[in-house]
């Protein structure tokens, strides 16, 4: 009789709010005029409010009866299907059903075996990751699908267009123009989860979205992942902080190794943390990952800082560790290494790192990359500061971006040797006369001259080959040819020799010798392609395009100035790339090839609208590069 009694009364809240939902409807006493009295006295024992709509109901039989839960629950599908059948049948929507009690769960089970003809549909949800694992849902979904009475829906996250979607639907009675710029940062902040869209649409969040600022986790969601991490094991929680700190995504070796637990307690805490729904495993690739990233940020603010560290300091050395020997190897994770050690706070080690990680982004002509290693390793105080600004002063100058190499080539003059200096007022001199400023450009190549006298010689070939370019540039072309023909003597190099050949041919094209330009920028290619000199390859295809173009054969010049766009676009010289294109688009316009042309010339200006923007006032000569 008492457990019969804690039924009626503890029958939780998801059926009593539907069936008061139910008896709110206009037409509800007439729907419950075809349940028989019997069945409403039975339902009336967990809703009161039907005596009120039905006085005259009968006296329930005493709960001691045979069968008073059957009847009890019959009553309650009864009056159910009336408030829900009709022309369109409706939906009895159950939500949250893990935390349901276990009398709402046994009358949700007594309406899936026994009403399988009801004109209604169950929706019964419920999130899996927080049901014990006795829990009777899934057993009960398997009974349903053996009588084909039931079928499970797995709710897959949303993608970017139906976030989309659902922000211009919440917020179409306002007037925005950032719906777009919303709509991205919802998504990339959600991973498409649509618990997390929700809760974000309805906090203030949302309004901030255009200024692009990080949002603020909304207090439902955090509360959330709040009560899945508080649920774990100890072993399971450590294996969860190694696994945030490592990153995403991660291999179970790496795991096992920072975490300084077995191979049996690792496997275990990461079965468990799937099951619980906080890592996801990737079969293909044999990696685990966080299900979304906002539980990784919260493991990691709920760290000490000296774990942390200890963290981070384990996944450095194990990841230097796993690499080995291989050269190759150890630069591709030089960055993650360099990381870890940096957030672990020992800055001399991540500056290293950092340096090597510049290196190998280098050799892939990844620039930008490279850049910011470097800046990195600066600024965490690397010894070799002067070598570093001096790459990166070249860097930026492969970026178009002049400006930014002055300033980093004048930081390493002022910390370099003597020896290094020659090399550093011609770079200097070189990125002036790229802006075609030719008196500064000839002045630091005087002084690169000079220095070069004394401490390095073999410097001088490559200044007065550069020299008599801007010498050219500048209309003197006596003094141009007198420069080159010095570097010609001093060349000691394949590189040197095909710069000259190139210099060369510049100059015969200007004096109308065509044929021996020709000639010059064949051997020039020739020899750049032997030795494998890429920059020089592209210069000398460029010229040789252009001298091709002069004596008619624009087929051939069309093939070279393409091969040398290909070269340029790996080389990652973004003014080259411009003249390159500009270049193809005068050759188009010989050829008739009107709206080929113009296509060129947009992909030109959209460059070379950078680099002048960048320099500042707009120098007509940045504008004007055809040959070099």
């Amino acid at each position: 009789l008492l457990a019969m009694a804690v039924i009626f009364y503890t029958l939780g809240a998801p059926f009593v709010a539907a069936l008061r939902e139910g008896l709110r409807r206009p037409d509800a006493g007439e729907r419950l005029d075809q349940v028989s009295p019997a069945l409403l006295a039975e339902a009336a024992r967990l809703l009161p409010d039907l005596a009120e709509i039905f006085p005259n109901l009968p006296q329930a039989p005493p709960l001691d009866w045979p069968g008073a839960s059957g009847r009890f629950f019959d009553g309650l599908g009864h009056v159910l299907e009336a408030l829900l059948q009709g022309i369109q049948p409706g939906v009895l929507w159950l939500d949250d059903l893990q935390w349901a009690d276990s009398a709402s769960l046994d009358l949700l089970a007594y309406l899936a075996h026994r009403w399988r003809g009801r004109p209604y549909l169950l929706l019964a949800c419920w999130r899996s990751s927080d049901l014990s694992v006795d829990h009777p849902l899934p057993q009960l979904l398997a009974g349903a699908r053996r009588e084909r009475s039931g079928e499970l829906i797995t709710l897959e996250r949303l993608n970017a267009d139906e976030v989309a979607r659902l922000v211009r639907a919440y917020l179409a009675n306002e007037v925005r123009t950032d719906l777009e710029a919303i709509s991205t940062q919802l998504y990339d902040e959600t991973e498409g989860l649509p618990f997390l869209v929700a809760a974000y649409m309805q906090s203030p969040a949302a309004q901030t979205a255009a200024t692009g600022r990080e949002w603020v986790l909304p207090p439902t969601a955090r509360d959330l992942f709040h009560t899945r991490l508080a649920n774990v094991a100890e072993t399971e929680r450590q294996i969860l902080q190694t696994a945030a700190v490592i990153g995403r995504p991660f291999e179970h070796g790496l795991l096992r190794a920072v975490s300084g637990r077995s191979e049996e307690e690792t496997v275990e805490a990461l079965e468990q943390a799937v099951a619980h729904l906080l890592l996801v495993e990737h079969v293909p690739d044999q990696t685990y990952d966080f299900s979304h990233h906002k539980l990784r940020v919260l493991v990691i603010e709920e760290m000490s800082l000296a774990r942390r560290r200890l963290l981070h300091r384990r996944v450095a050395q194990a990841l230097a560790q796993e690499q080995g020997p291989q050269e190759e190897q150890l630069a591709a994770s030089a960055a993650s290494i360099a990381r870890h050690y940096q957030e672990a706070g020992q800055d001399s080690e991540a500056a290293d790192y950092y340096v090597q990680a510049g290196d190998y982004a280098r050799s892939l002509f990844a620039h930008r990359e490279a850049l910011g290693h470097y800046q990195t390793a600066l600024a965490l105080g690397h010894a070799n500061n002067a070598e570093l600004y001096e790459i990166c002063g070249d860097l930026h100058v492969r970026l178009g971006e002049y400006s930014a190499a002055l300033n980093s080539f004048e930081r390493a003059a002022t910390l370099s040797d003597a020896e290094g200096l020659p090399a550093l007022e011609h770079r200097i001199g070189q990125v002036f006369y790229r802006r075609g400023e030719w008196g500064l450009a000839e002045y630091h190549f005087r002084q690169a001259e000079e220095l070069a006298a004394e401490t390095a010689a073999s410097e001088l070939v490559r200044v007065y080959l550069d020299w008599s370019y801007a010498t050219y540039r500048a209309g003197d072309l006596e003094k141009a040819r007198q420069r080159v023909d010095k570097a010609q003597v001093l060349s000691d190099s394949p590189m040197s020799r095909a710069q000259v050949h190139n210099m060369l041919g510049i100059l015969e094209r200007k004096g109308g010798g065509l044929p021996a330009a020709i000639a010059h920028f064949q051997r020039s290619h020739a020899l750049a392609q032997e030795h494998d000199l890429l920059s020089t390859e592209i210069t000398a295809l460029n010229n040789l395009a252009l001298a091709e173009t002069a004596v008619g054969n624009q087929q051939q010049a069309l093939v070279l100035f393409e091969n040398a766009l290909s070269l340029c676009r790996r080389y990652g010289d973004r003014h080259w790339e411009a003249a390159l294109h500009n270049n193809l688009a005068d050759l188009y316009h010989q050829m008739g090839q009107r709206e080929t042309a113009e296509a060129q010339v947009r992909e030109a200006i959209t460059i070379l609208a950078e680099i002048g923007r960048e320099a500042g006032d707009w120098q007509p000569e940045i504008w004007k590069l055809c040959e070099w």
